[in-house]
């Protein structure tokens, strides 16, 4: 018997960021995700709805510090009462706290930088193969390119990944 042709729904987005934030909100719906792959999901929907001012006003530097943060903030509000912030309007979708959301972000940056280096050593990390700490990706994606290139040596030859580069 004849298979039915698949239905399909045409959906018109207004730019390519819109399609990418689609996307990750599809990939973040399934239920069998690792946890590492969670996280730079929603450091990258985190990333997305930062950059896009049309969806979100409130985009950039953080005016009015979350309640729950630890550090003290101006306490200026410039903002109208609904305004929500990117990490605010991804924690409430996520089920991740908004700090959390941005740590996740920087995590997706750094990773991004570091692929940009070297894409092997970027897949190696999200796969697990190279085991790293959060706090140390981030820390490698703010260096210079030199600098990431001889940290991912570092790691490879088993030593720390400071060693040589002047850093703490």
């Amino acid at each position: 018997t004849p298979i039915a042709p698949p239905l399909v729904k045409e959906c018109f987005y207004p730019d390519r960021e819109a399609v990418k934030k689609v996307i990750l909100r599809d990939r973040l719906a399934r239920a069998n995700l690792d946890s590492v792959t969670r996280k730079l999901l929603i450091g990258r929907l985190y990333n997305e709805e930062k950059a896009d001012p049309s969806q979100n006003p409130k985009t950039g530097e953080n005016l009015q510090e979350s309640p729950n943060r630890q550090s003290g903030g101006s306490g200026v509000d410039s903002e109208p009462e609904n305004s929500v912030s990117a990490a605010d309007a991804v924690s409430q979708e996520t089920g991740v706290p908004a700090r959390t959301v941005e740590r996740y972000g920087a995590l997706a940056e750094a990773l991004d930088r570091i692929g940009e280096v070297n894409g092997k050593a970027k897949a190696d990390i999200e796969s697990g193969v190279l085991k790293l700490s959060d706090k140390d990706v981030i820390a490698i994606g703010k260096l210079t390119k030199k600098q990431i290139g001889q940290a991912l040596l570092n790691i490879r030859k088993g030593v720390d990944w400071t060693t040589g580069l002047g850093i703490a």
